[in-house]
């Protein structure tokens, strides 16, 4: 989430590179997103990470209680540092390996036509959040 004249949120993929103790964040979004115009170095972003969510019945209970809401999530603030384009490739291939490794029949990056690739690259803007 990056402010801008009102809160803006955009639900994208966001993954991890490096180790437990010194990693990164990274992601895209598409260059007609407005998020773009806030997306510079240095601007601060959070990161929402939403785990398992679920109403719990306080009948559930074993005395009268009140009801809840049981939840896991991760927020992290992180500063934003906008990719280079060789960056933001790599960044792709990464991302596009990680989601097809489990498909029937994975199409990864290096099998895309390199004319599409070129033709859809420059309408998307990869970023680092480092923390």
């Amino acid at each position: 989430m990056v402010q801008g004249e009102r809160l803006l949120a955009t639900h994208i993929p966001v993954l991890a590179i490096g180790s437990p103790d010194d990693f990164y964040l990274f992601a895209h979004i598409a260059n007609h997103n407005e998020q773009l115009h806030h997306l510079k170095d240095g601007a601060e972003a959070l990161i929402v990470f939403q785990g398992p969510h679920s109403y719990v019945s306080s009948s559930w209970y074993k005395e009268k209680d009140i009801s809840t809401w049981d939840y896991s999530a991760v927020h992290v603030n992180a500063k934003i540092a906008v990719q280079t384009d060789w960056e933001l490739e790599e960044s792709l291939q990464k991302l596009i390996a990680r989601f097809e490794r489990d498909q029937d029949k994975p199409l990864y990056y290096q099998d895309i036509p390199e004319d599409i690739i070129r033709d859809h690259l420059p309408y998307i803007t990869g970023f680092w959040l480092q923390s």
